[in-house]
């Protein structure tokens, strides 16, 4: 299991800024994040997958099993307001996550059908 850390830091009015990080085999890999202090996910473990967003028209990380919620996705923005309780972050942020994600599908792409697939899991914490 491949695993992603958010760790987020002191609220500044309804910003919550972060920082998500994670490492790939070319080494560790850091970038700001922002939420919308109003609609926070709770603190824990969740799985984290690459799907369809309706909304958005394109793929993007799905965090799933948030208590009493759907759709929670990361996703490009700079202001609070631009989330309801998805992870904002920039392009480049996004473009990290999507190496991660690439690297996870073409380690299952060779895996036999009898092995195990490699999964992702989302862990949020505070400073």
């Amino acid at each position: 299991m491949r695993k992603i850390t958010l760790v987020r830091k002191a609220p500044q009015g309804k910003a919550v800024p972060g920082t998500i990080s994670f490492n790939l085999n070319e080494g560790p890999f850091s970038f700001q994040t922002l939420e919308n202090a109003d609609f926070l996910i709770p603190e824990g473990e969740y799985p984290i997958e690459w799907t369809w967003s309706p909304k958005f028209k394109k793929p993007l990380p799905e965090i799933l099993n948030v208590p009493d919620r759907s759709g929670i996705r990361i996703h490009r923005g700079t202001l609070p307001e631009h989330s309801k309780g998805c992870i904002l972050t920039d392009m480049a942020g996004m473009a990290h996550l999507q190496v991660f994600f690439n690297l996870i599908q073409l380690e299952n792409r060779y895996k036999d059908d009898n092995e195990p697939k490699e999964t992702a899991l989302i862990s949020i914490t505070h400073a």
